[in-house]
């Protein structure tokens, strides 16, 4: 996974200030990026974008893993959850590969 620290500078069209984002470098090649390659840009939450990679008819490229967005105050209790059911699981594994190991 990449990650890049960019800046939001500002650009002035017809006297307005606007803020601009300029992505730039190798690396968008390779995560994915080459050039001419067709995005969207989308706004997942405030303060988040979202960039994918479309074919050229504007439909995401095939082979790209969905995202699940999941707030962070829920992470902890799902992290929890998934700890204690392992857990939980694991005796019973080890009693049912001891029964197999002696039958």
């Amino acid at each position: 996974m990449w990650k890049q620290k960019l800046r939001i500078t500002e650009q002035v069209e017809r006297g307005e200030s606007r803020p601009r984002l300029t992505v730039i470098g190798l690396w968008l090649t390779d995560a994915g990026f080459p050039v001419d390659a067709l995005v969207e840009v989308e706004v997942v939450e405030p303060g988040r974008l979202m960039v994918t990679r479309l074919d050229e008819e504007g439909v995401e490229v095939d082979g790209l893993s969905p995202l699940v967005w999941i707030p962070a105050e829920q992470l902890g209790a799902i992290e929890e959850s998934v700890r204690r059911s392992s857990e939980s699981s694991e005796p019973a594994e080890l009693a049912e590969e001891a029964e197999a190991a002696h039958a």
